[in-house]
């Protein structure tokens, strides 16, 4: 049985977990962005103006609305 102790070792793991997956994401847009900003989905250039709103997007418009609608 858990104790507290591993209870909260879990928590913080999974926590880390997290924010490793988000930082890794955070780097290869960083890397997309300063090649020009490409959508993963289909590879195409993202609008400047798209990356100026939203730096962290990593795809185009059109990708972004079709992933949103299989949601």
């Amino acid at each position: 049985m858990a104790d507290a102790a591993d209870i909260a070792q879990m928590k913080t793991e999974a926590i880390l977990a997290g924010i490793e997956a988000r930082l890794k994401v955070a780097r290869e847009q960083q890397g997309r962005t300063l090649s020009g900003g490409i959508c993963v989905d289909c590879d195409e250039p993202i609008p400047l103006a798209r990356l100026a709103a939203s730096p962290w997007a990593i795809r185009c418009i059109g990708c972004q609305q079709d992933a949103e609608a299989r949601s």
